[in-house]
């Protein structure tokens, strides 16, 4: 029989840390606000002790702030990469189509005629 901690170990392999992805949901969140927020949030935390002082944080957590956020954008970056299998741009589909039998790729009137 296995002990708890073997259960949440193997678990864990199995489905992620928890915490891991609570950390890339909030990391998405922020990407989905703005796609520079995340660097703005970092460039504020410059000024840990103000920040510090505002969210009555030590500071030298804050200090420490800005290189989790860019792990934890590596790590979604990295992700999300290998969800797309390996793809990171997005293909359009607006394309303009061609005939197969040759005519122009702009077909102005494709209503059957009467």
């Amino acid at each position: 029989m296995r002990t708890f901690s073997e259960y949440m170990d193997s678990a864990k392999s199995l489905f992620g840390d928890n915490k891991d992805t609570q950390a890339k949901a909030v990391i998405r969140s922020g990407i989905n606000l703005r796609p520079d927020f995340w660097d703005d949030f970092m460039s504020i935390t410059n000024d840990a002790e103000g920040v510090s002082q505002l969210l009555d944080v030590p500071k030298e957590k804050v200090a420490n702030w800005a290189s989790l956020i860019k792990d934890a954008l590596e790590d979604v970056d990295a992700t999300d990469s290998e969800e797309k299998g390996g793809r990171s741009e997005i293909l359009g589909t607006g394309e303009d189509i061609e005939d197969p039998n040759g005519h122009p790729d702009h077909l102005d009137d494709l209503r059957p005629t009467p």
